[in-house]
């Protein structure tokens, strides 16, 4: 890890150094961020890391607006719906060229949705996020896909879904093509899927770096830089250091700890997300000691949590109650919470374990991912929770993972209990709650959620999806999040601000509610 660490800052410098005609006249944007483009597939690509660095290639029908639910054309510059959202017809754009100079029509739509969340790519277990979003109960939601003419998408849903163009604006929805090889001399190592994006994949070296390049046949402008040089910078609080040097122009999610320190660089201006991350503990009720609610229940006693967003987070941290946030249109007020409280803790897990409860009672096992909790200078935190939850009579072992295994363990359930930190935007509620409280289908990278959620808690969540009206989705959400709370299946921990940094001479970088960059036409202030 720390070779490869090395290597992102000598590349960085290797840049600046051997380019300077090309960085005086700054063709070249030079991005940190914590991708290791392992995947190139926006369709797969699903962690907000993945989405940011691949942005600038791939698009969408729709785009975010201001606030959830209100979307903007795009690659489609009209639609209607019939049947309260069943039915959806599109209207594109026209003149619109791939990367590889073929023509974006509606049959190039038509394949691309066919091809990530129709029935084979349901089948096929790739796809993870569409089967969170656009399946149920292992059917995809999709249930026709046809151009009507070139221009004219048809689609039909098995359910109506008043969420549906929200879940159009994010990029794993975005349109992509199997580029045309057919008399080219193009390498095949290099023939990655092709978008309609203001950049073109150049060079890809995983865990390195990701090189794109100006497509000068963009559509709707002409981008400003070159080059965007991204870096895989897997340290938060290098990509802190690398803002401060000057080592990249634009730094993706610094570390909290150097957030003060950057505030005093004049070379340095900050970039505040949109949204929140969430910290929070998840119990796997398929497994002892969290099969028994009473266990769920007394752990709701267990932590100051107060205490540990003052210690670990300061003030970009506050507690959560809820896993909706405060920014949610639906967030359910007056909820309560759980107090810290020792003694009802204890309470409680004596109730589980039996009357020969003590002090020594051998407590779960608590999962991290290893590498990112280094990265969110958050290192001691998990050792911190096992601290306090001895303080109830259980000891409870500490078990830090590296990235991947524990994605791994999240979802195929194998774990008791899990700290779990996931960054989101400002969003409807179906797409907050879905991306992390799952259908059960084991997948790297989304939580097996059929081990500790309810059948209650889905079906509110997908009345929530289908029901028309504010009023009636709100209600349905707060259905869903009360049947969570009753089963205590999960812990609240904080919410912390998210925060960004570039060079502060640099203007026009757009950050929309997803949380993805727009860094295409940003410009050197004058």
């Amino acid at each position: 890890m720390l070779t490869v660490l090395l290597c992102a800052v000598a590349a960085a410098f290797y840049l600046r150094a051997s380019c300077p005609g090309l960085l005086a006249a700054r063709q070249n944007l030079v991005i940190a961020t914590a991708d290791a483009f392992g995947e190139l597939d926006p369709a797969k690509a699903v962690s907000l890391d993945n989405s940011r660095s691949l942005y600038s290639v791939y698009e969408t029908l729709v785009r975010p607006g201001d606030r959830p639910g209100q979307v903007i054309p795009w690659l489609a510059e009209s639609w209607q719906s019939q049947e309260n959202g069943r039915i959806w017809i599109f209207s594109l754009r026209q003149g619109i060229l791939f990367h590889d100079g073929s023509e974006f029509n509606a049959e190039a739509v038509v394949k691309a949705f066919s091809r990530s969340w129709g029935q084979e790519g349901m089948r096929s277990g790739a796809y993870a996020f569409h089967r969170a979003l656009l399946s149920e109960c292992g059917h995809p939601l999709l249930l026709k896909a046809k151009a009507l003419d070139p221009h004219t998408v048809y689609i039909e849903l098995r359910k109506p879904l008043v969420d549906f163009l929200e879940i159009l604006a994010l990029p794993a929805l975005s349109v992509t093509a199997v580029p045309k090889l057919a008399n080219q001399n193009t390498d095949p190592e290099k023939a990655w899927l092709v978008g309609t994006g203001p950049y073109f994949i150049d060079e890809c070296c995983p865990g390195r770096r990701l090189v794109l390049q100006r497509f000068e046949g963009y559509w709707h402008h002409s981008p400003t830089w070159k080059r965007l040089v991204f870096l895989h910078t897997a340290s938060a609080a290098l990509r802190t250091r690398q803002a401060e040097r000057g080592v990249a122009d634009v730094s993706f999610v610094v570390g909290r700890n150097g957030l003060e320190r950057l505030k005093a660089v004049p070379e340095v201006r900050l970039l505040p997300h949109p949204g929140r991350a969430y910290w929070r503990l998840v119990l796997n009720c398929a497994r002892w000691p969290f099969r028994d609610i009473r266990c769920r229940f007394g752990l709701q006693y267990a932590f100051d949590k107060g205490a540990l967003v003052a210690k670990y987070l300061g003030t970009q941290g506050e507690v959560a109650y809820t896993c909706l946030s405060a920014d949610s249109w639906a967030y359910p007020d007056g909820l309560g919470e759980a107090k810290c409280d020792l003694a009802k803790a204890r309470s409680w897990f004596a109730k589980a374990y039996g009357k020969d409860f003590d002090i020594n009672a051998e407590g779960p096992e608590l999962l991290y991912d290893r590498d990112a909790m280094g990265a969110e200078d958050c290192a001691e935190l998990p050792d911190e929770l096992a601290k306090e939850l001895s303080q109830t009579g259980l000891t409870a072992s500490v078990s830090g993972a590296g990235s991947e295994d524990y994605l791994r363990r999240l979802a195929t359930g194998s774990f008791q209990m899990a700290l779990l930190v996931g960054e989101r935007g400002v969003s409807d509620p179906d797409v907050e709650l879905s991306r992390q409280w799952y259908d059960g289908v084991a997948s790297v990278g989304l939580v097996n959620t059929a081990n500790y959620s309810s059948e209650r808690f889905i079906q509110a969540l997908n009345e929530a999806r289908t029901v028309s009206g504010d009023d009636a989705r709100r209600k349905a959400y707060a259905r869903a999040i009360n049947y969570l709370k009753e089963g205590a299946a999960e812990v609240p921990l904080a919410w912390s601000a998210v925060v960004s940094a570039c060079r502060s001479d640099i203007i026009g970088i757009e950050v929309n509610r997803l949380n993805m960059f727009d860094l295409s036409e940003a410009k050197i202030e004058p």
